[in-house]
């Protein structure tokens, strides 16, 4: 995988994702072939009874460059919207107290912390498995940061809940019982709330450029140069009064 300069920072909050659509009158065609996950050649079936240790070790590299490429992506595609989540939350927050009568009403803030909460989840998801994959091409662990904040959010429902944090459930005796990861948060807990740490940081704990500097470098195959189109920043977009 090569390493080519991160994108510009930060990416662009209205940018659309880069998908071709089918076309209304398509039907979906049950009689293809299968497709291998990296898109090119075809699928070769191991014979039967063969084991893992049967298939040539190229293609476990392959794989598993691909897994860390496809994870980096998507990092990179989760962040981004994640920080679009973000500032968005803020500008309607900002809007209702000007109290005027374009101002958005609290049922949107509502619904749209929902969305950032769930794009922020997905976002932290997205950059642990990367750096899993990461793993078996460099050798580099999965950050603490990045385990502790991922395996928060993944037993939060274990938790012990407040009205802005959850925390660590603890015996009697002090000893952590459930959700452990949380106590190893900044400050011990986990924010059940927004607050403007959270624009540029996923959950205001993981930094949105550390993100994008570990996933761009691992986001493209060998030899191929990156497009950053989608991620040009036009400094009229950073005035939330727009």
């Amino acid at each position: 995988m090569g390493s080519p300069d991160s994108p510009p920072w930060p990416p662009t909050l209205w940018a659309t994702e880069y998908e071709r659509e089918p076309p209304p009158s398509f039907r979906a065609k049950f009689d293809r072939p299968a497709i291998p996950l990296t898109g090119e050649g075809i699928l070769l079936v191991p014979p039967t009874g063969s084991s893992v240790a049967d298939l040539p070790n190229d293609a476990a590299i392959r794989h598993r460059t691909y897994m860390t490429i496809t994870w980096a992506q998507e990092a990179l595609r989760a962040s981004k919207r994640y920080y679009r989540l973000a500032y968005v939350v803020n500008w309607t927050d900002w809007a209702i107290d000007k109290g005027e009568d374009w101002s958005p009403t609290e049922r949107e803030l509502r619904d749209q912390l929902a969305v950032w909460w769930v794009g922020g989840q997905q976002a932290v998801e997205a950059y642990f498995h990367f750096q899993k994959w990461r793993k078996t091409i460099t050798g580099e662990v999965v950050s603490d940061p990045v385990r502790r904040l991922r395996n928060s959010l993944a037993h939060l429902d274990e938790a012990w809940l407040a009205d802005y944090s959850a925390h660590t459930v603890v015996d009697p005796v002090g000893k952590p019982v459930k959700a452990r990861d949380i106590r190893e948060l900044p400050e011990g807990q986990l924010p059940l709330a927004f607050h403007p740490g959270c624009i540029e940081a996923l959950f205001g704990v993981i930094p949105l450029r550390d993100v994008y500097r570990e996933a761009s470098a691992h986001s493209t195959w060998p030899n191929e140069d990156p497009d950053w189109s989608d991620y040009e920043f036009d400094p009229s977009d950073d005035d939330p009064e727009l």
